[in-house]
């Protein structure tokens, strides 16, 4: 449901062939509020609600985070990786 600038950027480097750019540049910016929120984690119908849409994020700014995606993914293994060796 979420397809924010980082999840869009993770699915285009990740499985490129299920992206499509030219509808995720295309799609607006959207939030949700604290009452969005609570609809979207219920679920279901309810969820649908709150992102009629099917996503809530920005997926046109994938490019920004794409550009500097390996090095985001390099910073998260070194975290996990640190947090198993305490």
């Amino acid at each position: 449901m979420h397809a924010g600038a980082f999840e869009t950027a993770a699915m285009n480097y990740f499985c490129p062939e299920l992206v499509d750019l030219k509808i995720a540049e295309k799609l607006p910016s959207t939030s949700l509020d604290q009452e969005g929120l609570q609809k979207w984690l219920q679920g279901g119908d309810v969820t649908r609600e709150s992102v009629p849409l099917g996503y809530a994020g920005n997926p046109a700014g994938y490019k920004a985070v794409g550009s500097i995606f390996e090095k985001i993914l390099d910073l998260q293994a070194e975290n996990i990786a640190k947090q198993i060796i305490q």
